[in-house]
């Protein structure tokens, strides 16, 4: 008996500290992948003024505070690949935690617009 209550709480515990790994994808590949016009979701996951100032061309914006509210509308399936990004990478990170706990499935986080080398639009 005691046998088997070690062994649950060993696998209770090693399930408990699984986690879901954030997927980490850079600026050149999600450029590479604007260009060639694959299917994927680009959200910028900062308030509204900071997108008005510059964002990447193609982004939807969808503050970090709005991320469980708004993210079915713009993402039909949680199969559909998503990329999220914001100012240095510590939204982008958060919301791609959120995302996840809801359940999608392809969620990478490409970290913050200030390393990303190509142009943006206002």
């Amino acid at each position: 008996m005691k046998k088997i209550l070690l062994v649950l709480i060993l696998i209770f515990s090693v399930g408990c500290q699984a986690q879901i790994q954030i997927q980490s994808i850079d600026g050149n590949t999600v450029y590479h992948m604007l260009e060639n016009k694959e299917q994927f979701v680009l959200i910028d996951a900062r308030e509204e003024s900071e997108y008005k100032e510059g964002h990447i061309p193609g982004s939807i914006l969808i503050p970090l505070g709005n991320i469980e509210k708004d993210i079915k509308k713009y993402v039909s399936s949680t199969d559909d690949m998503i990329v999220v990004y914001c100012r240095s990478g510590r939204r982008s990170r958060q919301a791609c935690q959120r995302i996840m706990d809801m359940g999608y499935t392809q969620v990478y986080d490409m970290g913050g617009i200030i390393d990303w080398k190509y142009d943006i639009e206002k």
